[in-house]
């Protein structure tokens, strides 16, 4: 979408209509990725996914979801990721079959049909467990509730700090440990402890 305007700034009235289609245009870019995901994570049908009902049945399970979780089409999911649906799925962690996952909903992903993707969950380190790292105490105390699975905001929250502190600790702890996103951080950091 496009808007192609002869003046150098936009007018009030485009400010406006821009500002009533941002928060649905972002919402839809959001679905887009989610489903985009959705549909790369199930093509090589190794990664645990599942299809449940509004009953918590599950209506499909990935190849990989029977064999590593045991959870099979046709049961209900098990009473701590129903509990987790029903209190507002956030990024916990939990013991499913004999793994550790950390759950991602993608509701609606079909019609009726929510599907819950699981990605194995990085043990919990504590800032003292991370002083091997080349960071100050602070970026510990942040790297270790990411490795929790915690949003800036949620680590905001946790540490009595701005969302744009963490922030910016966060891209500190990128620069010093060399890596360029979450998901390489706590790579990184799993890489590093175990050599310890």
């Amino acid at each position: 979408m496009s808007l192609t305007r002869t003046h150098r700034d936009f007018s009030d009235s485009e400010q406006l209509l821009l500002g009533l289609l941002a928060p649905l245009l972002s919402a839809t870019l959001r679905r887009l990725h989610e489903l985009a995901l959705l549909r790369a994570i199930t093509a090589d049908g190794d990664t645990p996914v599942v299809l449940v009902d509004a009953s918590a049945t599950i209506a499909w399970a990935s190849p990989g979801a029977h064999e590593r979780l045991y959870l099979t089409a046709g049961d209900r999911l098990p009473t701590v990721l129903r509990t987790w649906l029903q209190d507002g799925p956030d990024r916990a962690a939990f013991n499913v079959g004999d793994q550790r996952v950390r759950p991602h909903l993608i509701a609606n992903a079909y019609p009726e049909l929510d599907a819950i993707h699981f990605h194995p969950a990085a043990r919990s380190y504590g800032a003292d467990e991370l002083r091997v790292l080349p960071l100050t105490r602070r970026q510990r105390d942040v790297l270790a509730l990411v490795l929790q699975g915690l949003t800036n905001r949620q680590i905001a929250g946790r540490l009595l700090l701005s969302t744009r502190t963490v922030e910016k600790h966060v891209d500190n702890i990128y620069a010093r440990l060399g890596v360029g996103s979450r998901s390489q951080a706590i790579l990184a950091t799993v890489q590093t402890l175990a050599e310890v």
